[in-house]
């Protein structure tokens, strides 16, 4: 996934991070509370772009908990 200063997304982890695309520089990180197995979605409302992810499952004996998470980009 391509957005804002060219983030990128990590699956499998609880760990969503965001990476500068030309550096490959971390410049933040969220522990989910529980993993991601799916894509994330980015969409615009009132002018501000969000990520929105869904966590939970018990795939990979992962914790469970079934949250949805929205991110908004600054």
């Amino acid at each position: 996934m391509a957005v804002k200063f060219s983030r990128r997304y990590r699956k499998f982890s609880r760990i969503f991070s965001a990476f500068i695309s030309y550096t490959g520089e971390l410049i933040w990180e969220y522990k989910l509370p529980a993993a991601s197995f799916a894509t994330p979605s980015t969409y615009m409302f009132d002018g501000k772009q969000y990520i929105v992810l869904a966590c939970g499952g018990e795939k990979l004996g992962t914790p469970k908990g079934n949250v949805i998470m929205a991110f908004a980009l600054e």
